[in-house]
């Protein structure tokens, strides 16, 4: 292996590590509008339900929130999400492992980073955890105009590389869009345990649930 290609959340960023710390932000900005005596743990809780991993949307997982019996005075969808996309990508917690990538870095293999999202928020979060600079490959779905399982978001990264397909791995923890997309396109998929449920129908090759196992496992598949 000549490279290795990350999703970003789930994978290098801990979701739901990041919602639990935003949603202290989230208290002071709408105290007015909650009610008395809401504990910080409900609404963590709730948070992280409606998100389910960031895979429900945000104006889903809003108008989840508002509909709560939570409020004196509930916030508009739009006033949320404007909190949200002000304050959660600027407080990113990384996940267990992220330096694992600097290791990678110094035992030569090519970087590279596959996200669907937001331009604006996915590179914020790499900016704030520190490691935007460290990929010599970013694809970003608004930028390619393609999201995984699409095959053109992972050309799009390769292109970048120029290095052949067999020679790359990629590790996520979607089944579909990071796992089936990748081993589709023709890359080694490496699922990262943890955040989603495996589907039956596919056995993984290979497998982490912490980033400091990568560096071994790429070690065997050289062999």
């Amino acid at each position: 292996m000549k490279a290795v290609l990350f999703d970003l959340d789930n994978t290098l960023v801990d979701r739901d590590a990041s919602i639990k710390h935003y949603v202290d932000f989230f208290v002071t900005a709408f105290e007015k509008n909650l009610r008395e005596g809401i504990a910080t743990e409900m609404l963590q809780a709730l948070f992280l339900r409606f998100d389910e991993r960031g895979y429900a949307g945000h104006e889903v997982r809003s108008q989840r929130l508002i509909n709560e019996e939570i409020w004196l005075t509930p916030p508009s969808v739009s006033e949320i999400l404007a909190h949200w996309f002000d304050t959660f990508p600027y407080n990113p917690v990384a996940m267990q492992g992220l330096e694992v990538i600097d290791t990678l870095a110094t035992d030569g293999y090519k970087l590279g980073l596959i996200t669907n999202g937001k331009i604006k928020t996915q590179e914020t979060k790499m900016h704030r955890l520190g490691i935007l600079h460290k990929f010599d490959a970013v694809s970003i779905s608004e930028a390619v105009g393609a999201k995984k399982p699409d095959n053109t978001i992972f050309q799009h990264c390769l292109d970048q590389l120029d290095i052949p397909k067999n020679e790359v791995c990629f590790v996520g923890d979607h089944i579909v869009n990071d796992y089936i997309g990748s081993m589709s396109f023709g890359l080694q998929p490496i699922w990262f345990q943890g955040a989603q449920p495996w589907n039956d129908d596919v056995s993984p090759q290979y497998a982490i649930n912490h980033l400091s196992q990568l560096p071994d496992l790429l070690q065997r598949l050289k062999k």
